[in-house]
């Protein structure tokens, strides 16, 4: 599956992600919850991988994105 973005799409998302991330890692700290951190984790991971195929133009596939356990 291929999926185009336009450049304000990814950042829309690339944004989205930050806030998410941060979220999470303020619960994990606020609770201690594993959970709170793994799904920071996705999400960098989900930056990471979204940033390194715009730079790089390479494909992303979606089916190898973690999935988020217990949501």
């Amino acid at each position: 599956m291929k999926i185009e973005l336009t450049p304000d799409e990814v950042n829309t998302i690339l944004a989205a992600l930050a806030l998410y991330r941060d979220d999470r890692e303020d619960a994990w700290l606020i609770h201690g919850w594993s959970s709170d951190q793994e799904e920071a984790g996705s999400a960098e991971w989900c930056q990471q991988k979204i940033r390194s195929h715009t730079e790089s133009n390479a494909p992303v596939d979606p089916f190898g994105m973690p999935t988020m356990k217990g949501v």
